[in-house]
């Protein structure tokens, strides 16, 4: 399962959002990270197509501020486990 929880500008989650089978969704391409000012800010987007054809961008990252280890640990893990790319 693929489950996606929030935690936008606070420490707490703010529940699931979405969960689906690994094997009903499909990753497009490479990750993308983004920099600012040739520093990589720990943000890093992957595009996720559901098997209803839906679209969405996932950034995982692991903590608000720094981390930026942890974040491509986790873009690592997941294109390790979703096998469907578009």
């Amino acid at each position: 399962m693929l489950l996606v929880k929030s935690a936008y500008w606070s420490v707490r989650t703010r529940g699931l959002l979405r969960a689906d089978p690994l094997d009903e969704v499909a990753l497009g391409g490479d990750a993308t990270e983004f920099y600012m000012s040739g520093a990589y800010t720990g943000n890093t987007y992957i595009r996720i197509r559901r098997a209803d054809g839906s679209r969405f961008r996932l950034n995982p990252r692991t903590n608000f501020i720094g981390g930026s280890d942890g974040t491509r640990r986790s873009v690592e893990i997941l294109y390790s486990s979703v096998k469907g790319r578009f």
